[in-house]
């Protein structure tokens, strides 16, 4: 996937988003070519959004990890933050170093499912 059609999905979803009173981040891990996100906001915004991103084809494997309430949000104040996990230092990084290694599908089964804020 090229810069161009991640920056297009981010001006798209920050649109929407921001419409929808939606908060959250993007992850783009490159070398598996996986994304993974957290989305925060009503419980019928999150689902229908939840809805069209599963519509779409260009989709493989979707999984739902987790759906809640939490307190407060995690990401109030992004529509949509980003990360792409090869441009930035792994030392900055303090507990996705798994992530980093194997990438999302092999860490599904354990460590992600008790993540916090």
């Amino acid at each position: 996937m090229s810069d161009t059609d991640i920056l297009n999905i981010l001006e798209k979803s920050r649109k929407r988003n921001d419409e929808n009173s939606i908060t959250g981040i993007l992850v783009y891990w490159a070398r598996t070519r996986q994304f993974m996100q957290v989305l925060e906001g009503s419980e019928k915004a999150i689902f229908d959004l939840y809805e069209d991103i599963k519509k779409d084809d260009r989709h493989k494997c979707l999984k739902l990890i987790y759906s809640g309430e939490t307190p407060e949000r995690c990401f109030s104040n992004w529509t949509i933050g980003f990360s792409k996990f090869e441009s930035i230092e792994k030392s900055k990084l303090e507990g996705v170093s798994g992530f980093l290694e194997k990438g999302f599908t092999d860490l599904l089964a354990g460590s992600l499912l008790g993540f916090n804020c």
